[in-house]
This record gives C-alpha cells, structure tokens and sequence, in this order.
C-alpha cells in the first residue's frame, strides 16, 4: 500500500495563498455574483469541505438579487463531492436526493 509522505503534493496546501487562506479564484465571489432572473436554484455543500464556509454568501447574493426560490443543503460530517461516491451509503443517499430533486423540478413528481 502506498504511504503518504512530506514529498506528495498537499491538494489543499497548494491552493492556499501564503496568510493560509484559499485563493480567491478557487473560491469564487459569490457576494458578487447576479443571480438575477436564475430559476430555482439547489446547491448542495458538504460540512466538511472548505466551500461550505461560503454558503452564507450565496444565501446574501441570492436576496440581494431577488432568488426566491433557491435552498442550500450542507450535509454534515461529509466531504466534498460525497453523492458521486456511490458506493458509500452516504454517497448513494446524496445521489438519490439530487435525483428526487431533478425530478421534482423538471417533472414535478
């Protein structure tokens, strides 16, 4: 099995700027995206991912824009990406969330 060691490249560590904060492009700049005129909106953040710290700013974005229609799920205790991990059980309950709610929205079941 291959060990991890101080020469392997830290994802996370790569991404920040040297103060240790995420670069703002990786980031995005949701407090000053327009959202306006955007259908129903459904974002989904893992607990434990570093883009949950922004959900608040979307929540902010979305009002200021007019989105009445939006939600901001955050699965506690999760990683980023967790629905695609299907063979997890978490991973499939994320999976079939997002299915229920496409088909909620597109086909109103």
């Amino acid at each position: 099995m291959y060990e991890v060691n101080a020469s392997d490249i830290n994802v996370q560590h790569a991404l920040r700027e040297g103060n240790g904060d995420l670069q703002q492009y990786i980031l995005g700049k949701a407090d000053e995206d327009d959202y306006t005129g955007f259908p129903k909106i459904i974002m989904y953040f893992a607990g434990d991912e570093v883009f949950a710290g922004i959900a608040p700013d979307y929540e902010k974005s979305f009002n200021r824009c007019g989105v009445k229609d939006y939600e901001i799920k955050i699965k506690d205790g999760m990683f980023h990406a967790w629905p695609v991990f299907t063979f997890l059980l978490e991973g499939r309950e994320g999976e079939r969330e997002i299915i229920g709610d496409i088909n909620t929205f597109f086909c109103g079941r």
